[in-house]
């Protein structure tokens, strides 16, 4: 059922004028980062396929089902991390296994050689770039992220649905999937790095989180950072609106953490490998050209481990 949101903004309005980018089936060139009124222009585009990547943290008890089934973009299907993923591992959502099983996936939700996937979540921008590193990893780069996500649609005034998503028209042609180790840091790979110091690892989380003076929000684990790391919080790299700030201010706060050459290897932890990839969608949005990869286990696997070394604020 779709529903008819407020009367369309001023600012929407002006672009529905403009020539569709994306109309033609197969795309030489797509934005890494899409406005919701880029977006709706582009609706009807005949590959597109838009997925809603919406996660919530245990703490905030909601149902991304149930909020998914409430409202969601015109044509979305539900793309969830916790099933699309490694779910043999004790870890929650890590990167599944084989190319194949990714594959069968996004088969699954429709997705073809010529399909140009545009994700969001419904918190602005705090799961969909996981998605979007997903993607990346596995060698798939015909993808966009849509900036402020699910609330900046609706603020825009833009048309959304309820109730469950139309099946997908699953597809068995392959996808020509090929995983890339070097975007993927394993708890070894951290390990070594504290002695040869290879890469920065820039942490995601909460200051107070960094520096070990507030909670963990999962039980069992300890405060605390990785010795040698940076902390970047993912809140920092967001607009109020839930747009990722512009190159120049990106820049320098990347600048502040360190990360001042564009060449520097860069590995982004967070709590459990979400907002990570908030970091590493930054750090692709400026044009980082070093190796920026993401620690799957992140703190939940750092801090739940018996031997594992941490650093406290002073």
């Amino acid at each position: 059922m779709t529903k008819k949101m407020p009367q369309i903004s001023s600012h929407a309005r002006g672009l529905l004028h403009q020539k569709a980018l994306f109309l033609m089936p197969i795309v030489d060139f797509l934005p890494l980062l899409i406005t919701p009124e880029t977006l709706l222009s582009n609706l009807k585009a005949p590959n597109l396929v838009i997925l809603d990547a919406t996660y919530f943290l245990p703490t905030e008890h909601k149902n991304t089902d149930a909020e998914f089934i409430t409202a969601h973009l015109p044509k979305a299907n539900q793309f969830n991390v916790d099933k699309i993923a490694d779910t043999t591992s004790v870890l929650p959502h890590m990167l599944p296994l084989t190319e194949e099983g990714f594959e069968a996936h996004l088969q699954a939700l429709g997705v073809t050689p010529e399909s140009w996937v545009v994700i969001y979540d419904q918190k602005g921008l705090f799961s969909a770039p996981r998605v979007w590193w997903m993607l990346s990893a596995f060698g798939w780069h015909r993808v966009s992220v849509l900036q402020g996500g699910l609330p900046a649609w609706v603020n825009a005034g833009l048309p959304v649905e309820s109730g469950h998503a139309s099946p997908a028209s699953a597809t068995k042609q392959p996808l020509g999937l090929v995983f890339n180790p070097e975007k993927v840091k394993t708890l070894a790979a951290m390990m070594e790095n504290i002695t040869t110091s290879a890469f920065t690892v820039l942490d995601a989380r909460s200051a107070g989180r960094f520096e070990g003076t507030a909670p963990e929000p999962r039980a069992g684990l300890k405060s605390g950072h990785i010795p040698d790391s940076m902390n970047l919080p993912f809140t920092a790299l967001i607009t109020p609106d839930g747009y990722l700030k512009p190159v120049d201010e990106l820049k320098n706060l990347f600048k502040n953490v360190g990360i001042v050459d564009s060449d520097t290897p860069v590995a982004c932890s967070c709590g459990s490998g979400i907002t990570a990839c908030v970091v590493a969608l930054a750090l692709e949005s400026v044009g980082h050209v070093g190796a920026v990869s993401v620690y799957d286990g992140s703190w939940l696997e750092w801090g739940g481990h018996p031997t594992t070394p941490v650093v406290l604020a002073n």
